[in-house]
């Protein structure tokens, strides 16, 4: 609601605008005239421009805090002094990776019989439920002219095509969050250790409405922790003890440029045009782009928000990778745990970045070219058959030199031309119908 007051003109005026729409259409057909199983629910109302923009924030965080919310949730501290609750007392291993997986590829002049781009975009968000995919066309007096598709719910096109440029996504491999792992003060388990310091943690109490077994609601309150880092968690195999704990930061928390990110795409008209309103804004939270447009030139790129670690807490944090077995096990659940009691796991802020502690552009993987570019959730750094791509990254951004999935195998196989009978035919150029076809 802060963020909401300030946010610039333009997102502003675009939420406003869908939630004008979206509340003329419920005022039109009435609680009872939507033919679906909420049909007369007592609860459906008209909303607010800040609650959409809370959904747009809340979307960012699928692939960071959405994960780790019943862990957020069970963490209490313990109840008394020499009490040792049962480590993890959450869920019995982390939440693994989002089940969503996806194929995007684009094709460019090389490859094309026409001589242009084609994008095929396969996203494998679920058909049910609130994170599926509505068709949308956009088109205004000033020319936008967009068609695609986007997450119910939210305003501009997400996945989906202008005159001159095509795109689609895949959800990145690299990581969004990092838990640390804290050491308690002795005889105060809510106050940490960094740096040989005392820090206290900071505390709030938060009420909820909860339905009883016998149908009443009532408000219960818990008082929650947060170390410098964000929450603290009722991570598995740590839980909340008089010694340790475990906090989280997230690299998307901060995200505010969603809306201006797509808006911005959604005017493009070439791959360059794409790749400057990523630069701008910085807005991609959990997603690999993977592009083309009308002159044939084909563009992949991770532009997610990625925490930004030094050179000297990254050699750290490898090297607990192969003694430490929590490291290893957080990583095997798609969590980097690191040192909490040392300000050299801190994240570092640089001046290009969007925000505190993230990566710049400058710093993520991006590839041109004119032949094709893929992405199957693999690793950046296979987006072609020709072999790893240029330049070293930070391996927040997904692993290098590692086995390469299956899937990902198959989709080079289909666009190199190597598999058994030659989808692309005698002359090994794709035509649209022969793109089309491939996706079955």
């Amino acid at each position: 609601a802060e963020d909401w007051e300030s946010a610039p003109d333009g997102d502003r005026e675009i939420i406003e605008g869908f939630t004008a729409g979206w509340n003329a259409s419920f005022e039109q057909q009435g609680v009872d005239g939507i033919q679906d199983w909420c049909t007369g629910a007592d609860w459906m109302r008209s909303i607010e421009p800040v609650e959409l923009y809370a959904y747009t924030r809340s979307v960012a965080l699928l692939a960071s805090g959405a994960r780790l919310v019943e862990f957020i949730a069970a963490a209490q501290p313990p109840q008394a002094a020499g009490t040792e609750p049962e480590p993890g007392n959450g869920e019995a291993a982390l939440a693994g990776e989002p089940n969503i997986a996806s194929n995007g590829w684009a094709v460019g002049s090389e490859l094309s019989e026409a001589d242009t781009g084609m994008v095929l975009g396969n996203p494998h968000f679920p058909w049910i439920g609130e994170l599926r995919f509505s068709e949308v066309h956009l088109s205004t007096e000033d020319g936008l002219n967009v068609y695609g598709a986007m997450l119910l719910g939210l305003p501009t096109v997400g996945i989906g095509f202008t005159e001159g440029v095509g795109w689609t996504h895949t959800v990145s491999a690299g990581r969004r969050f990092t838990a640390y792992k804290m050491e308690l003060a002795p005889g105060d388990p809510t106050s940490y250790v960094i740096d040989g310091e005392v820090v206290p943690m900071e505390s709030r109490d938060i009420t909820v409405d909860v339905l009883g077994d016998d149908g009443t609601v009532s408000g219960q309150t818990r008082t929650y922790w947060s170390t410098e880092f964000g929450p603290v968690l009722d991570f598995p195999g740590v839980g909340w003890t008089d010694a340790e704990t475990v906090s989280y930061r997230d690299a998307n928390l901060d995200n505010d440029q969603l809306v201006a990110q797509f808006a911005a795409m959604n005017r493009a008209q070439s791959v360059e045009e794409l790749a400057a309103a990523h630069e701008e804004h910085q807005g991609i939270p959990l997603f690999n782009t993977v592009a083309a447009d009308s002159e044939g030139n084909v563009w992949y790129a991770d532009t997610s928000s990625t925490p930004n670690l030094s050179a000297e807490a990254i050699e750290a944090y490898e090297a607990r990778l192969e003694a430490d077995g929590l490291t290893k096990l957080a990583a095997e659940s798609g969590a980097v745990l690191l040192e909490g009691n040392t300000s050299r796991d801190r994240w570092v802020d640089d001046p290009d970045a969007p925000g505190p502690g993230v990566l710049p552009f400058s710093e993520l993987p991006v590839v041109q070219r004119q032949d094709y570019v893929m992405n199957a959730n693999g690793s950046w750094w296979i987006a072609n058959g020709d072999g790893p791509t240029e330049g070293a990254h930070s391996p927040l951004q997904g692993s290098t030199g590692e086995g390469v999935s299956v899937r990902t195998q198959q989709n080079l196989a289909v666009l190199e031309g190597t598999t058994p009978v030659p989808l692309a035919g005698d002359d090994g150029r794709f035509t649209l119908g022969e793109l089309l076809s491939l996706i079955h």
